[in-house]
């Protein structure tokens, strides 16, 4: 999946491909640029390749080859940006401009010449507003848009380009997402004709079919205090689209990212509201307590979650709690250092509004949900069904907030489902005379190709995370 980031001057397209680099381990794809146009920060080393300090760039240096033909194509680009301009003032003041005309046909058609042959090259032509030249590999944008777990990111703000690589030949549509970041990162340090440059251009962006027919998604860039509020603002706005594409988000704890797997299981505060297969069993003192009552078949399956997961990863004692206390907990959080979160009881007349949003939140960080929806029978009148309303709702606000591939619910054999929900991913299990066995879905999906496929997402989102990380301190000397 390709994100393309696209916007304005001092739109904030920057602080918004560092937000998805280190809170999404979305892979960042390179850019080149002139050496002449690194500015007075200059440039820098990094994994053996030369960088520019102020936006970590591959420096195109006049060694390379393509310097020549690349510094042409920049200067044709900004002559015509400035014969634009001048045409423009010209033609509203009904001045003769037949020889600028002819001037700026020249100048276009040899710009037209270079691009093609970059072009065919491999490359693509990227500019900013002031006509600084980047330009991309047309060979990641392929290994981008070809790639089924791990999600890229591109700055690109030339209307033509993103055209270009939305409708190329051989790209799927929905593998290519543009976001456009609107709004001004306006401050004191901005100089006045930059400010009038960006004012000018958001105004166009309201009637510029160009644009509007390419984007896909708009996050406003309010101008806020500080950096760590201006993030926020973004992280806020981008989970609130309902974006099935979206990446998962990365949560840190201590320095370490968690794995975000939440574990959701019906309780019931009711001891004669137990499974009518005989085989769950619960103490006296946990129903005279009045706490949830845990039954074995959650257990069984949060031990095979665990046993599943651990098999899978690397570093299972640093991935997962190393013990849990079934007896006091329904939702268990694996990857943290805590056991588990604490139950939230609804209807406990003593819970609060806060343990409500601490639930939504636990939620809302999950990068996987895993959730038992068995039913059960009451004893007093075994032809009743049983559903437990807490957690339905725990997965219907699963279901609102994540998409249908980051739900997936655990049913047992001949167990049918209680709504008309069939884009999430059901995997069936048996539970007999206390053992228990997993399943596959409808479509052939096991837990365990699952859980494979989350880890590795992660695990290479983790990965770029580190890579940003790591290339943005270099930045910084």
């Amino acid at each position: 999946m390709l994100w393309i980031i696209s916007g304005f001057t001092c739109a904030g397209k920057r602080t918004f491909r560092d937000v998805m680099a280190t809170h999404y381990g979305v892979k960042v794809i390179d850019k080149y640029i002139l050496a002449d146009n690194i500015g007075p920060q200059g440039s820098f080393t990094f994994d053996g390749k030369t960088r520019a300090r102020r936006d970590p760039y591959l420096v195109v240096d006049k060694d390379n080859p393509m310097y020549n033909e690349m510094e042409n194509l920049q200067k044709l680009t900004k002559r015509l940006q400035e014969l634009i301009k001048r045409l423009t003032e010209m033609k509203s003041s009904h001045v003769d401009c037949g020889a600028e005309e002819e001037e700026y046909n020249k100048i276009a058609e040899q710009k037209t010449k270079l691009q093609t042959q970059f072009e065919s090259a491999g490359y693509l032509y990227d500019k900013n507003e002031d006509g600084t030249l980047y330009l991309i590999n047309k060979r990641d944008i392929d290994d981008a848009t070809a790639n089924d777990t791990e999600h890229y990111l591109l700055v690109c703000s030339d209307p033509s380009t993103i055209n270009n690589i939305k409708h190329g030949e051989g790209i799927s549509a929905n593998r290519v997402q543009n976001v456009l970041i609107f709004g001004f990162n306006g401050d004191k340090t901005h100089k006045p004709a930059t400010i009038d440059s960006a004012k000018n251009q958001i105004a166009k962006f309201f009637i510029s079919p160009t644009y509007m027919q390419n984007i896909d998604y708009i996050l406003y860039n309010p101008h806020m205090p500080g950096a760590v509020e201006t993030e926020k603002s973004l992280i806020k706005q981008w989970e609130l689209l309902k974006c099935d594409k979206r990446p998962h988000l990365l949560f840190e704890k201590d320095g370490k990212i968690k794995s975000g797997i939440l574990f959701i299981k019906p309780f019931t505060h009711d001891r004669k509201a137990e499974s009518t297969d005989g085989n769950d069993s619960t103490s006296k003192s946990d129903a005279d307590n009045n706490e949830p009552i845990i039954t074995e078949r959650a257990k069984k399956i949060f031990d095979e979650i665990n046993f599943l997961a651990r098999q899978i990863t690397t570093k299972p004692e640093y991935c997962f709690p190393k013990k849990h206390n079934a007896t006091k907990f329904d939702i268990y959080s694996l990857g943290c250092e805590e056991a588990a979160i604490p139950t939230v009881q609804y209807n406990d007349p003593g819970s609060t509004t806060n343990s409500i949003n601490e639930m939504r939140k636990q939620i809302e960080e999950a990068g996987l949900i895993i959730a038992d929806v068995v039913d059960e029978k009451d004893i007093n009148n075994l032809k009743a069904i049983v559903h437990n309303a807490n957690c339905y709702w725990e997965i219907g606000y699963a279901r609102a907030f994540h998409a249908p591939k980051d739900v997936v619910l655990l049913l047992q054999s001949g167990q049918q489902f209680v709504f008309d929900e069939h884009s999430t991913i059901a995997i069936k299990y048996k539970y007999e005379n206390g053992n228990f066995t997993l399943l596959k879905s409808d479509s052939g999906t096991s837990l365990e190709e699952k859980l494979k496929e989350y880890f590795l997402i992660r695990k290479k989102a983790i990965e770029h995370r580190l890579t940003h990380l790591a290339l943005i301190e270099a930045s910084r000397g």
